[in-house]
């Protein structure tokens, strides 16, 4: 049987002809983009508590915000509640799920505390398909030279998250939103 998200629990109404062969057909290149059935894609670790917290306060200021927001854990499985061998079978339909939230999603906004690889494909992604992206932390971290040359800015904690938001989340509704004046995130080593 051909996986496709229908046949994953948690699917949350995805569309059930969302197999990895036809995702790129959802995907349209570049700044118009029709296909857009969320103003934010939240990418990020959720991987222990600090993590969990850290995301959810991220997604609750931006749902406060009025802004429809794709969380991968509503959207499709979450592995890291399964044993290794229901994760293996699962780790496709994760993929599958992601990929469509990216592509179908306003712009990307992501967390890049604790480095995690996962996000650091989705904001590649998203930088490919020229879809406008931040990047946040929750601890005070700076972003690596290629995570910094590839957002719009970087917000190193909540607080400016929230103020980002408070200026930017009617323009990320009407699809406008314009990040030249952001400056670009600082950089670790």
């Amino acid at each position: 049987m051909k996986k496709t998200l229908e046949t994953v629990e948690g699917d949350a109404g995805l569309p059930s002809d969302m197999s990895h062969s036809n995702l790129l057909e959802h995907a349209v290149i570049k700044a118009d983009r029709p296909l857009i059935d969320f103003d934010v894609y939240i990418a990020g670790p959720f991987f222990n508590d600090v993590q969990i917290e850290t995301m959810n306060k991220a997604i609750e200021m931006m749902e406060d915000h009025g802004l429809k927001v794709f969380d991968p854990r509503k959207h499709g499985p979450v592995l890291g509640n399964m044993d290794p061998q229901e994760r293996k079978k699962h780790t496709k339909a994760v993929l599958d799920a992601n990929f469509y939230g990216v592509t179908r999603s306003y712009m990307t906004i992501a967390c890049i505390d604790d480095r995690d690889t996962g996000t650091a494909w989705e904001l590649g992604l998203g930088y490919g398909l020229g879809i406008p992206q931040i990047t946040f932390s929750g601890r005070g971290f700076g972003a690596n030279v290629m995570i910094a040359e590839s957002v719009g800015g970087h917000m190193p904690t909540l607080d400016a998250l929230d103020t980002f938001l408070d200026i930017f989340s009617d323009a990320i509704i009407k699809r406008e939103v314009d990040l030249s004046m952001l400056t670009k995130a600082d950089t670790i080593d």
